[in-house]
């Protein structure tokens, strides 16, 4: 179950547009259109580094367990997915379209996108960072010494 529900949209969707900018800006940077695995590199990095700043925020306010990590996680990757289908999948109908030869639909373009393995892979780094934030977010009582 989700503690926060507003602070797990908010940071869900702020997650997602840091990455969808970084990615936009990495698409247009003539350096880097052409050298794919850095790019991807550079995707991967951005998800990581924004999971754990976000997942550090939220476990800060509301402490949880493991197993809150992964819900949180899960609820993330879903507004991820809805997001991509509202805004991502639409601008590949184009390119996808290019790359098979006819006018694509959206299902045509909404497969190519999520069959990108590449892709999958910033789905397990997010799940992985934020379940292991979650499970370091737990308050601990130091022990108290006896005389």
């Amino acid at each position: 179950m989700i503690a926060n529900i507003k602070a797990a949209v908010f940071y869900g969707i702020i997650l997602y547009v840091i990455i969808f900018i970084a990615v936009s800006i990495m698409l247009f940077t003539p350096g880097l259109k052409s050298i794919l695995w850095l790019r991807w590199m550079i995707d991967w990095l951005v998800v990581g580094l924004g999971s754990y700043y976000f997942s550090l925020k939220y476990f800060k306010k509301t402490p949880g367990k493991i197993y809150a990590g992964a819900v949180l996680a899960f609820f993330w990757l879903s507004v991820h997915v809805v997001l991509d289908l509202i805004i991502t999948v639409p601008l590949t109908l184009k390119s996808v379209s290019a790359q098979i030869g006819r006018q694509a639909s959206y299902v045509d373009a909404a497969g190519v996108f999520y069959y990108e393995w590449k892709l999958w892979v910033g789905f397990i780094i997010m799940l992985v960072v934020t379940t292991i934030m979650a499970g370091n977010s737990q308050t601990t009582t130091p022990v108290q010494k006896t005389n």
